[in-house]
């Protein structure tokens, strides 16, 4: 009866060893999958960024263009207002489009700006859940290390348990 005990509980052990060490080796293309997204998610963080960084640069000299194009045109007033009264009209109109202008693109650099940001924080976010998972695998590895020891260690009472049978046999 002793006997049968023991083949049971032998049995038991082997598959609660078996089942550990398919879990442990599991474990690693799951933390391998999930960091690859994360740096794919990483990568496509940073080419929004520099696009988002580029067109905000671009808008920026397009606002310096505009900037000039505005003191052209006030210089030019100034010019045809001492010789000609009646512009004033346009000058007004003029001096009204190029304020919409600058709100606008007042406006746009404002949202562009907002947008960087909110990647560049995106992208933080992302660099600590890379450096967190990282971590995590690092710790699994150490984990399965020991369940590896655990294993041997269990397989070494093992077979000195069934040692142990046969010479009390």
């Amino acid at each position: 009866m002793n006997s049968a005990l023991n083949k049971n509980v032998n049995a038991i052990l082997l598959l609660l060893t078996v089942f550990l060490i398919l879990t442990v080796a599991a474990l690693p293309i799951y933390f391998d999958y999930q960091l690859s997204e994360l740096k794919d998610d990483y990568v496509s963080s940073r080419v929004m960024v520099d696009n988002l960084t580029k067109l905000l640069d671009d808008s920026k000299g397009s606002a310096q263009f505009y900037k000039k194009e505005y003191d052209s045109i006030e210089k030019e007033y100034n010019t045809l207002r001492n010789s000609f009264s009646q512009y004033d009209d346009l000058y007004s109109e003029t001096q009204s489009e190029l304020n919409e202008t600058k709100e606008s693109f007042s406006n746009q650099k404002s949202i562009l700006e907002n947008t960087v940001q909110n990647l560049k924080s995106d992208i933080n976010e992302n660099e600590e859940l890379l450096s967190t998972c990282i971590e995590e695998r690092k710790d699994f590895l150490e984990d399965k290390n020991k369940y590896e020891e655990m294993y041997d260690s269990c397989s070494d009472d093992l077979e000195d348990a069934e040692d142990e049978i046969k010479r009390l046999k």
